[in-house]
């Protein structure tokens, strides 16, 4: 009833859905309600370091590459170690560029560079979509948020931030489909009760849309 309650408020609280489009500054949640998502990404980026340094520095007996292999395997394990370590070095800047509205263009080039120097990792996709949203280029934010679902399509936060700029754009039933993949997790064994808000009052506002 409480959840019911405020989503009613709130959406009452919005002038017109309806008028929302992606040439005005009108975004359906305060762009600093999205500031914190995806930043277990450094966690990931340095538990990724982690495990590259430790598979590097344990012998494999078992092996069966030529000396010639094996050196180019740890050759790349070593860029690779280094291009986390930069990225490392570069998130909390690009984070900082986020939490500060004057330097979010400075945002979107620290999350462009880890992009590139760790493109499989989905968080990285995540917050250069994210720095690229905040900065109001949706076009560049869906294009990043894609990359990171392609990764992991059933992530909460890229899901919901897909939905947001779906809002934008008016595609509402498509918009729904991301609000509800995140709320379907709810109440699973390894997922939280408390679901993000946005995901509520995206789904409530992407179905009076259709209706």
């Amino acid at each position: 009833m409480h959840i019911a309650a405020f989503l009613l408020s709130s959406l009452i609280a919005i002038n017109s859905v309806s008028s929302i489009s992606v040439n005005d500054n009108n975004l359906l949640l305060p762009v600093s309600s999205f500031s914190h998502f995806c930043n277990n990404g450094y966690a990931s980026l340095q538990t990724k370091l982690d495990t590259l340094k430790s598979i590097r520095s344990t012998p494999n007996s078992h092996s069966t590459s030529t000396p010639e292999q094996q050196y180019e395997l740890t050759r790349r394990r070593i860029e690779e170690e280094g291009r986390i370590e930069r990225a490392l070095k570069t998130w909390p800047l690009g984070q900082h560029g986020l939490e500060t509205k004057s330097t979010y263009e400075s945002a979107v080039k620290k999350f462009k560079a880890i992009a590139l120097l760790a493109p499989t990792m989905k968080e990285s996709h995540c917050k250069l979509g994210l720095a690229y949203f905040v900065n109001g280029d949706y076009f560049n934010a869906k294009h990043s948020i894609l990359k990171g679902l392609e990764i992991d399509s059933g992530d909460i936060d890229l899901n919901i931030l897909m939905g947001q700029i779906l809002l934008l754009e008016h595609s509402n039933v498509k918009s729904c489909s991301h609000f509800d993949k995140v709320l379907k997790l709810e109440g699973t064994d390894n997922i939280n009760n408390n679901m993000p808000i946005e995901a509520h009052l995206g789904k409530a506002v992407c179905s009076a849309n259709s209706s």
